[in-house]
């Protein structure tokens, strides 16, 4: 298995994957600096609560999409090159080698990560924002994106097991994303159906114990409950 780790995460180095996931996501993150300084927001909790509403939104979108089409194409791509072949030559299990690129993949957005909590970090003091008290929280948020970014790659394992052609793949995995990141959602969000009665704080909970139950499989709107979760302890704080 861990062989199997190594190799995946040579491979990423090699093939620069670790540096396009981190180009992509401080891209990302760039506009969200630029919109604090320009607003001239420097209260550290507001600050977090618009990189989290970032996060749960075009960030998780972009990111989500990357993530499955990695995973979507791992190891079908690799039956199709043969490669494979010489893994498995190698007294591995299957099982064993499976795991063992999930984890290589773990390391490399793991990485990634870390090193955009960092810039994320540089980019708040950049905006004029003490840092000091939201360090952990920027770590926490990025740990939450890279898990949920974890899920979306098992997806992509998934059906990458199950669909031998990478092309077929590719289009299974974007429709399932989307399935679940979009439709779903939003189908749920019309059945929600919260009692007139209701404040809109007590509406907004309802909806968000809505979520928790009937999309507990898509792990876009858990990330979502949970940093609306946190926005919404920082903004009572």
């Amino acid at each position: 298995m861990f062989w199997g780790s190594e190799v995946e995460f040579m491979k990423g180095l090699r093939t620069k994957k670790l540096w396009a996931v981190l180009a992509i996501i401080i891209t990302l993150y760039v506009p969200v600096f630029y919109a604090l300084k320009r607003e001239g927001i420097t209260n550290d909790l507001e600050a977090i609560g618009e990189v989290i509403n970032f996060s749960s939104g075009m960030a998780l979108f972009f990111l989500g999409i990357l993530a499955v089409v990695i995973g979507a194409g791992a190891i079908n791509k690799e039956i199709e090159d043969g490669t494979i072949r010489i893994a498995l030559s190698k007294s591995v299990t299957r099982l064993s080698y499976i795991l063992g690129k999930y984890l290589g993949q773990l390391v490399v957005f793991g990485v990634a990560v870390v090193l955009t909590s960092v810039v994320t970090l540089a980019g708040l003091q950049w905006a004029g924002v003490s840092v000091g008290k939201i360090t952990a929280d920027v770590f926490l948020l990025n740990l939450l994106l890279l898990l949920t970014m974890l899920e979306f790659i098992a997806i992509g394992y998934i059906i990458s097991t199950f669909v031998r052609s990478s092309g077929a793949s590719l289009g299974v995995a974007l429709g399932v994303f989307f399935l679940l990141h979009l439709l779903l959602p939003v189908v749920v969000s019309y059945e929600v159906g919260a009692p007139e009665d209701m404040s809109i704080t007590e509406s907004l909970d309802y909806r968000a114990d809505y979520y928790a139950k009937y999309l507990f499989y898509s792990p876009s709107a858990q990330f979502s409950i949970i940093a609306d979760s946190v926005n919404d302890y920082h903004g009572g704080n």
